[in-house]
């Protein structure tokens, strides 16, 4: 079982084992990424180390074992979301060869397996009939809602976190803010 816990990155003597390294990713990346990337990393981790033992030395991390992972991940969801693991544990392995001491001088075996293809869905944006159709039968309260994202094409995690000192009156201007850009 995979938890945070205070490694200090693990100054010691003898390789990192896989519980060691991710459980001192999960604490690095704690307060570095939102909470749904960090239970998207978590995640990608504990499938992968799924029926292996914790104690293993991460050089015995092979790039077969990672396909057959990999390969199992996309049988049970999907290419894409077996990419989105495969993204995450590179990053983890990359945190590892950076951080941690007396961490394998190897290729980061995550990489050397390629990304499965996928077919890209197109994002379906509905005409603009369809979008007063469904206004017409909302409730009031909901119809304001989908008022301030007709006209702000703002997210909603946007329209959530406004503050009054974001809303201009005077000049019929409202400030965004989002995560999704720095700055």
């Amino acid at each position: 079982n995979i938890q945070p816990t205070n490694s200090e990155f693990l100054v010691k003597d003898k390789e990192p084992t896989c519980v060691e390294w991710t459980n001192a990713y999960l604490e690095y990346c704690q307060g570095r990424v939102t909470e749904r990337v960090w239970k998207e990393k978590k995640a990608a981790l504990e499938f992968f180390f799924e029926g292996l033992d914790p104690e293993l030395a991460v050089s015995k991390i092979t790039p077969s074992l990672v396909l057959k992972k990999l390969q199992k991940k996309r049988e049970k969801t999907t290419a894409y979301t077996a990419n989105k693991d495969r993204k995450n544990l590179i990053a983890a392995w990359h945190f590892g060869a950076k951080y941690l001491q007396n961490w394998p001088q190897i290729p980061n075996p995550f990489s050397l397996v390629p990304a499965f293809p996928y077919e890209k869905q197109e994002r379906y944006v509905p005409p603009e009939k369809d979008f007063w159709a469904v206004y017409d039968i909302m409730p009031e309260d909901d119809q304001v809602m989908m008022l301030c994202f007709l006209h702000t094409a703002a997210r909603r995690n946007e329209i959530f976190s406004l503050k009054w000192s974001d809303v201009d009156f005077a000049n019929k201007r409202i400030r965004l803010w989002t995560k999704k850009r720095k700055g």
